[in-house]
Formats: structure tokens, C-alpha cells, sequence
């Protein structure tokens, strides 16, 4: 398949599983991992075309336009941050209950990973600092020993078309409220945010 190339090198338009496969490179710039004490941080930009079309896709028989709901996932920045552990790990063999000594802490950090997500993960614009306005706690899974979030931030008069005038990198941050982590940041650089492919429908659009 003929595939259009930006001048910057990367693709102009990728089909919704080349883009996913796309996101999913690290060289491409919209992942950022470390590891901290054995437990590997990472946090991953979510384009809004492909955030859209997990969604249309499950809607089709509706006969939505695809372009309104892609308007709709492009005032947001959003963002996924996972935690992860070797399950053999003498100090994070698992992550969710890692130092949950009773059901009552367990409740708590449940609390707390639900409901409380914006006193731990920030996004700064330059001088700008942004709490999620909408976030969600995927779930601890057991046999990975992972922990995932996602978390939208609404910058100001934000557009994904917005990266190109923005002059700042953007820097997403976790402040580890349980594991002893301590407070981690990741850059996304302005370059790579701008230059994400643009989504190109199959026949079936």
C-alpha cells in the first residue's frame, strides 16, 4: 500500500493498526519509559484519530460521522501511565498490595487510584501546570503485576493541530503516592507530538 511521507520523515497517513503499531515505537516519540527500584515507568501520548476510532468503530451500525467524534477527542490531551514489576521482585512482586496490610489500606489505595488521580499525575505546558479533568483507573492486572491509568488535560485553547505553535516540550509527571517512587517526569518534545500521522480510514469508511 502507498503510504504519503511528510517532509520530516515520517509517514503523513498510516491505516488505524499502522498508526497504533506507529504510537507503540519508541523512536517515534510518544512513549517515554523509566525504571525506578525495578519498576519500569511509562507514560504514552494517545492521538486523538486513534482514540476516535477505537470508539467509532464500536458505533458504526449508528452512522456516526467519524469526524465528530474525532472533534471531540481533540480538545483533550490524553495520556497513558503504566506501572509495572517482575512478579519475582522481592519489594514489588505486586504492586497493588505492595505494603496493604489490612482490607481497610487495600479500600483506601483503591480510593485513591479511582478517585484521587489528580494528586498524583500533572501535565506542565512551559509555565502551565494541568491536572487531569477526566481520568480512569484500568485496573491492576495480576498476571502482568500492572497497574494502568489514562488521564485527558485540557490545555489552554488546545487543539492537537496546536503542537505546531506551541514553543514549550510537554511534560507529563507522576508523584508516587504509595510505592516510593518518588516524583518522575517524562518530555514529550514538541517535534514528535506535531508530527504524528494522520489517520487514513480503510475501504470500509
Amino acid at each position: 500500500m502507498f503510504v504519503f511521507i511528510a517532509s520530516c520523515g515520517a509517514p503523513e497517513y498510516l491505516l488505524p493498526e499502522q498508526l497504533n503499531n506507529w504510537v507503540n515505537k519508541e523512536e517515534n516519540g510518544l512513549i517515554r519509559t523509566k525504571t525506578i527500584q525495578n519498576v519500569k515507568l511509562t507514560a504514552k501520548f494517545l492521538p486523538s484519530e486513534l482514540l476516535a476510532y477505537r470508539e467509532w468503530i464500536t458505533l458504526e451500525s449508528s452512522h456516526i460521522p467519524f469526524d465528530s467524534i474525532v472533534n471531540e477527542y481533540r480538545q483533550a490531551a490524553v495520556f497513558q501511565f503504566t506501572m509495572e514489576a517482575d512478579k519475582l521482585d522481592k519489594k514489588y512482586g505486586s504492586l497493588m498490595y505492595y505494603e496493604a496490610f489490612s482490607q481497610e489500606d487495600l479500600s483506601y489505595r483503591i480510593n485513591l487510584l479511582s478517585f484521587q488521580i489528580e494528586s498524583f499525575l500533572s501535565l506542565r505546558d512551559g509555565e502551565n501546570k494541568y491536572f487531569p479533568v477526566l481520568s480512569h483507573f484500568e485496573g491492576f492486572d495480576q498476571i502482568g503485576n500492572k497497574i494502568t491509568f489514562q488521564a485527558s488535560f485540557i490545555l489552554s485553547d488546545f487543539d492537537q493541530e496546536r503542537f505546531a505553535k506551541i514553543s514549550h516540550d510537554v511534560v507529563f509527571s507522576f508523584d508516587d503516592p504509595i510505592w516510593g517512587l518518588g516524583t518522575n517526569h517524562f518530555e514529550f518534545k514538541r517535534k514528535d507530538l506535531h508530527r504524528i500521522p494522520k489517520l487514513k480510514l480503510d475501504s470500509r469508511s
